[in-house]
Parts: C-alpha cells; sequence; structure tokens
C-alpha cells in the first residue's frame, strides 16, 4: 500500500484558504453579473412605465411598475448579499480555531526540533573552539620557551643596554581568538543557556 505523507498545517491551511478565496471570487464575480442585470432589469422597467404613461395604457403601468418594484428589489436582495459575502466569516469560529492552533502546534514542534540540533551544533563548534584554544595555549607555551629560553630572544628589539624590548609584536605567539570566539559563540547565547537549563525532557 502506497504511503500518503500528511501535510503541513501550514499547507493544509494555504489551500483552504486558496478554496475559500477562489469560491468567494467566484461567487462575487455572479453577484456582479446578476446586480449589472438587476440594473438592466430597473432601466427597462423606468423605460416601460414612461411608455404606459405616454399612451395611458393601465394594464402596461401596472405591469410596468410591478417589474420596477421586482427589480429595485432584487438589487437590495443582491447587495445585501454581496455585504454579507464581504463581511461574513467564511468558516467557523471552531475551523477558525482549529486551524490556528495546528499551526502554532506544528511551529512550536519545529522550533524544539530545530533547537534540539541547534544545541548539539553548538556543542560540535564549542568542543572545536575549545580544542583549538587549547591546541593554541600548547602552541604558544611552546613558543615562548623556544623563543626566550631556547633562541634567548635573538630575534627581538633590544636597548642600549641589550635588555630586551618588550615589544608584542616581536613575541612569537599565536592568535586564534576570532576562530575560537566564533566557534565559542552559540553555546554563549541566551537561547542556548535556557534551553540547556530547562527542565530534562521527557
Amino acid at each position: 500500500m502506497k504511503e500518503t505523507t500528511k501535510k503541513s498545517a501550514v499547507a493544509e491551511a494555504r489551500e483552504k484558504i486558496a478554496a475559500i478565496l477562489t469560491g468567494r471570487e467566484n461567487v462575487e464575480q455572479h453577484i456582479r453579473e446578476v446586480m449589472a442585470a438587476d440594473e438592466a432589469a430597473r432601466q427597462q422597467a423606468e423605460e416601460d412605465v414612461r411608455k404606459a404613461v405616454a399612451t395611458s395604457d393601465l394594464d402596461a403601468y401596472q405591469k410596468a411598475k410591478k417589474e420596477l418594484q421586482t427589480a429595485k428589489d432584487s438589487k437590495e436582495l443582491h447587495t445585501a448579499w454581496a455585504e454579507s459575502i464581504r463581511s461574513t466569516p467564511a468558516i467557523t469560529s471552531e475551523e477558525y480555531d482549529s486551524l490556528v492552533s495546528a499551526i502554532y502546534a506544528e511551529l512550536d514542534a519545529l522550533e524544539e526540533a530545530t533547537m534540539q540540533k541547534a544545541v548539539r551544533l553548538a556543542d560540535d563548534m564549542a568542543a572545536l573552539g575549545e580544542q583549538l584554544k587549547a591546541a593554541q595555549n600548547e602552541a604558544n607555551t611552546v613558543l615562548e620557551k623556544l623563543q626566550h629560553d631556547v633562541y634567548k630572544d635573538a630575534d627581538r628589539r633590544r636597548n642600549k643596554e641589550g635588555k630586551v624590548l618588550g615589544v608584542a609584536m616581536d613575541a612569537k605567539i599565536i592568535t586564534k581568538w576570532d576562530t575560537i570566539n566564533y566557534a565559542l559563540s552559540p553555546a554563549q547565547h541566551y537561547r542556548y543557556n535556557e534551553y540547556k537549563n530547562r527542565r530534562p525532557q521527557q
């Protein structure tokens, strides 16, 4: 049996909205056409009333007056119908609440899944950052001994008395802090800490 993929709440709501709005547009187009016919009937009835008056034809006059009233009533009805379509909700409050709740629940679940993955990635990044920081510290300890104790600062500037000047740029030192801080930064974000400090998930 073919497995069907369940549509997301957002996709279902989007499809329902599109169907409702398309249906409403079709009804509104129909109303516009009916109201145009109402107006044509009104104009024709008014013309028939004028002709009946001009010929003093009571039967024609009564018939035309009746048609004129029918045209006016029809236009009034269809105007009210159009207003009702424009102002009345197209779904019940229960349907609306259900769609809204489903969308909120879907995004809550997606946020939770996103945070779980993001926290794992942040932990991995922090571990890499700590690894680089430890390697940098070890490298700098070795470089300091190599430059100062072994090479005797022969590559550093000195004063007239031969004492090493404390010029930072002469020291052999590795600074990878931009990369280290970048790797550590996700685990320092308040949302990371909020998530990690929450009650353990069931």
